[in-house]
């Protein structure tokens, strides 16, 4: 196997799913959720306030594709 996987991501098309929120168990001020109790949206123009420290965040999706040889 080839020990040095080749980034072919620009090469394919791909989707990432349908999955436009990601639920967050832990807020960056600390604060512990259960799942889905917080949930970001992916779009900028509408982020999601934490329910603890008011602060709005949102996610982008981000993936790679890797070659491996055999």
């Amino acid at each position: 196997m080839n020990a040095n996987p080749v980034d072919v991501t620009s090469q394919v098309e791909f989707v990432l799913g349908s999955a436009v929120q990601l639920p967050v168990t832990r807020c960056a001020c600390g604060e512990a959720f259960e799942k889905w109790d917080f949930t970001l949206s992916m779009y900028r123009e509408d982020p999601t306030p934490c329910p603890k420290c008011g602060r709005k965040f949102y996610w982008r999706p981000a993936a790679k594709v890797y070659e491996v040889k055999e």
